[in-house]
């Protein structure tokens, strides 16, 4: 089995994890990554921002067949424990941790960061981890991955306990794609750019669309004036949602649409551009000052969202019975 870093510029440290497991389960990963709406929701002194209006775990087991196994507990050793079963059943598990005390990183007793890492396999004394994100694969101590793990568990418990996972295929289940509904994920993410996402669970205090893009602008604005400590946070959603339209704009390409596809680019340079403003606004302690270049990178932003959906409803309206063609 290859455990070699998955390389890929458009993933979270989470989302490359899994990208990699899937890889190696079969299923074609530009069929996953296909969400790409936005939902917004205020909460005081930082906001969340989310492009995914449906749980990926619940759409890799409706959609690809594959079961996201999770344990979760407020302590680390419990699911050491937990992980040294999976690990002996032949499983590799993602593990959430701090990068503050991950001994190979940059940042080691530097810098508090949530982090996951991909456990490979056991080593003398502790574990193999193949950290994707950041191209390492090698050895760690037990009482080093506890120790990120109990440091996350004490900054970021709050917000989710600590956790392991690891995906697997469901029984009899074909992952490929073959019967994939490529015209039902281009509906529903414009179900959910129009401001009806598709999902019925979703959490009502948030808004949803087109029309939140502003509103969460307007947000943005104010956090840069005042150079809020969540700014980080913010620059980390909305490089998510960068990445989404990114993904789409592969999904896009991949059923054959160039110019559905070139326009999902577009949209995601410029949320990618904003966020790079936002990051070196925090980087330079001049996050204020660059207010207005934000403003109108804005301002263009939106505009690519509201492009990119008219145009893929009209493709929607005049494409009614379209299906994916056999390659």
């Amino acid at each position: 089995m290859n455990y070699a870093p998955y390389i890929h510029n458009y993933h979270n440290c989470t989302q490359i994890i899994v990208a990699a497991m899937l890889k190696r389960l079969g299923v074609p990963t530009e069929l996953v990554w296909n969400q790409a709406g936005f939902g917004y929701k205020d909460e005081g002194d930082y906001v969340i921002v989310d492009p995914y209006y449906t749980p990926v775990r619940r759409q890799l087991a409706d959609d690809h067949g594959i079961d996201w196994i999770e344990a979760c507990s407020p302590e680390a050793g419990e699911l050491a424990i937990q992980l040294d079963e999976w690990l002996a059943l032949g499983r590799t598990a993602g593990v959430i941790s701090d990068m503050y005390e991950l001994p190979y990183h940059a940042y080691y007793r530097q810098a508090h960061d949530s982090h996951a890492v991909e456990v490979i396999g056991t080593a003398p004394g502790g574990y193999v981890v193949c950290d994707h994100y950041y191209q390492y694969v090698g050895p760690i101590s037990r009482r080093e991955l506890i120790a990120a793990m109990e440091s996350y568990q004490s900054r970021y418990g709050g917000y989710k306990d600590v956790h392991l996972f690891y995906l697997a295929r469901q029984a009899e289940q074909n992952c490929t794609g073959a019967s994939f509904g490529h015209r039902r994920a281009i509906q529903r993410n414009v179900d959910a750019m129009q401001g009806r996402p598709p999902e019925a669970d979703l959490d009502e205090t948030m808004r949803h669309g087109l029309s939140a893009i502003p509103v969460f602008g307007e947000k943005l604005m104010r956090l840069l004036e005042t150079e809020s400590e969540w700014l980080d946070l913010t620059h980390k959603m909305i490089k998510e949602v960068s990445f989404t339209r990114y993904h789409f704009h592969v999904f896009l390409s991949l059923c054959g649409l160039p110019e559905l596809a070139g326009k999902a680019l577009e949209a995601s340079q410029h949320w990618q551009v904003m966020g790079n403003m936002v990051a070196r606004g925090l980087l330079r302690k001049e996050a204020k000052s660059l207010r207005d270049r934000i403003e109108g990178r804005f301002a263009r932003l939106l505009e690519a969202e509201a492009d990119h959906t008219q145009t893929l409803a009209g493709w929607l309206l005049a494409h009614p019975d379209w299906s994916m063609p056999e390659r």
